[in-house]
């Protein structure tokens, strides 16, 4: 199976199984006077403003509000909302102009289930995180600048809610706050992500996440499973997790304006509009990452990801199988 391929998905090639294929439909005709020719299909026209990759799925946010999913063990739909934020977590979650925040399953069917959507009560977030290292839940920032997470009934809830907040990541044994100081603090039922009960599934450990970075310069934050980083006030990314350290820094060179982290990986979008990658281990890092300019969202997932250009196109990189549906055909499912 063919993996790891370049696949923009505005261009004309489209991703059947067993490879790169140009954008065609087998009718079955034949010529007797040479190969059989096919009708063309002409790719869906898009503006996408906003991406966010959740491990095997991603979600474009178009310029007329709809909201459009693709990705492994789905079929790919586009939600009829009018959108003005999205996130992608265990569900994609959209807010509309009332501030309203809906949550949808990844078969594009509305979520039943309370626990996945803030209450109305916490409402309206000036910025909102969707956790996607946690079962449920997410958490924002109030009118008061105070954070709020939900559901309620879990343990973080209380102890985020007295820190007036600037940004929120997820990891697995840690929420990351970064407080409107520019102080970065790992929490749980207290500081130092105290009161984390570590479990098998963390190797009965906190990695090293719960003491971020010193500072009170730092102004966005962004969470894998076992690392976190933030960007300071010039752009320079420091990172923090398991030892040797090190090995999760990217090339200190590089400024950057967005991070995005997943299991072990981050990507970045440099000042200069690049992309660049980096992780402890090669087997990590996504392959055929861009090498142009022009880009101002990167999303990631483990060894694969999504960058959103000037010109509102997506490309995604890495290993996203090519059996996996496309933005594209979320568009034609209209």
């Amino acid at each position: 199976m063919a993996t790891g391929k370049l696949w923009p998905l505005a261009a004309g090639m489209v991703l059947f199984r067993g490879g790169c294929w140009p954008r065609h439909h087998d009718t079955g005709a034949t010529s007797d006077s040479g190969p059989r020719v096919l009708p063309r299909v002409e790719a869906v026209p898009y503006v996408a403003e906003e991406l966010c990759v959740n491990y095997y799925r991603a979600c474009a946010r178009l310029d007329d509000g709809a909201v459009a999913c693709w990705g492994r063990d789905i079929d790919a739909f586009e939600l009829d909302v009018n959108a003005n934020r999205m996130r992608c977590g265990n569900r994609v979650c959209v807010e509309q102009e009332d501030s309203g925040i809906t949550c949808f399953d990844w078969d594009g069917s509305l979520e039943a289930e309370d626990m996945y959507t803030p209450p109305d009560d916490m409402l309206p977030f000036s910025d909102w995180w969707d956790s996607r290292m946690w079962v449920v839940g997410g958490c924002g920032i109030r009118s008061d600048q105070h954070a709020a997470c939900w559901p309620t009934t879990l343990g973080w809830d209380k102890t985020v809610s007295g820190f007036a907040t600037r940004g929120i990541a997820f990891t697995l044994p840690c929420l990351i706050l970064l407080d409107t100081d520019g102080e970065i603090h790992s929490l749980f039922q207290g500081e130092n992500c105290a009161g984390h009960d570590p479990k098998t599934d963390y190797k009965d450990s906190t990695y090293g996440l719960d003491v971020p970075p010193a500072g009170n310069d730092w102004q966005s934050v962004s969470g894998g499973a076992y690392h976190a980083c933030a960007l300071d006030s010039t752009g320079k990314a420091t990172c923090w997790g398991p030892p040797p350290k090190d090995t999760l820094q990217p090339d200190p060179h590089l400024r950057f304006t967005q991070l995005d982290s997943a299991d072990f990986d981050t990507c970045g979008v440099t000042t200069d509009g690049h992309i660049s990658c980096w992780a402890p281990n090669d087997l990590d890092l996504p392959t055929d990452v861009p090498t142009t300019g022009g880009w101002v969202q990167v999303g990631v997932g483990p060894d694969r990801g999504c960058a959103l250009d000037e010109n509102g196109q997506i490309t995604c990189f890495g290993d996203w199988e090519p059996s996996w549906s496309t933005l594209q055909d979320a568009l034609r499912a209209r």
